[in-house]
């Protein structure tokens, strides 16, 4: 699997996340909640620490643009934090999954103009290494977690 696919695959994986939130009853919410923000949190590491710097190595013009997506992932777990602290079941939660459901779609559609730009300059060896890459951070970032939930 190459980055492109990765990201697609990812990028699908975290808006189906979102949507479970808004569909599940107050018993389940809190894994929902819990899902969504383990699996936003460790793509948004991974991606910034292996994809985001190996693009810029290759062309720093590319700074600004990655520079907005940091933003955008910077609201998203604002957003995300503030949704956390709403009542379940209220006009407030669904005012904020729509809000974070707007600044996804919008990181999403960011990352899909950068993953232009990384077709002509990645070579497909570098797409799957950067894949396998961000993949083992990832999965890293998610043992952390994990083993400082669980000691």
């Amino acid at each position: 699997m190459d980055i492109y696919e990765l990201q697609k695959t990812e990028h699908e994986k975290i808006l189906q996340l979102l949507s479970l939130i808004a569909e599940v009853e107050e018993p389940e919410i809190a894994n929902a909640f819990n899902r969504f923000r383990t699996e936003l949190s460790a793509h948004k590491i991974a991606e910034e620490q292996t994809f985001f710097k190996l693009l810029q190595e290759k062309d720093n013009a590319l700074k600004q643009q990655i520079d907005i997506i940091k933003a955008e992932h910077v609201k998203l777990e604002e957003l995300f934090n503030k949704l956390c602290r709403s009542a379940v079941e209220t006009d407030e939660l669904k005012v904020g999954l729509s809000q974070l459901n707007a600044v996804l779609t919008s990181d999403i559609a960011e990352e899909a103009r950068l993953l232009t730009i990384a077709k002509t300059l990645l070579t497909p060896e570098e797409a799957e290494n950067i894949a396998k890459e961000m993949t083992t951070c990832k999965l890293n970032f998610e043992q952390r977690l994990s083993d400082r939930l669980n000691p």
